[in-house]
């Protein structure tokens, strides 16, 4: 088997260990949706926050929650905090 052979099949493995991992987690993510429906529900908006490639993941779902996601709807309030450079920069100073 060659090198991205082996490393491409090491891929697929990983992701499936992955997933079938997800599945122990099911009560805290509900529990997650749960926390946050409530949040925009009273009005509040959704800080999200990462470091690294978390903060990609971070900016990606709050733009999800601010434009839309899977649906036709109105803007969700949610804002990254990893995104804005200059509040980063100021708050390491």
């Amino acid at each position: 088997m060659s090198d991205i052979s082996l490393i491409f099949n090491q891929a697929i493995d990983d992701s499936t260990r992955t997933l079938e991992s997800l599945k122990k987690l099911e009560r805290q993510v509900a529990k997650a949706a749960e926390l946050i429906q409530e949040c925009l529900q009273a009005g509040r908006k959704i800080l999200a926050c990462g470091n690294g490639g978390s903060a990609a993941d971070a900016s990606h779902f709050a733009t999800e929650l601010v434009v839309r996601f899977a649906k036709d709807r109105r803007a969700q309030p949610a804002i990254c905090l990893a995104s804005d450079g200059g509040v980063l920069t100021a708050a390491a100073n």
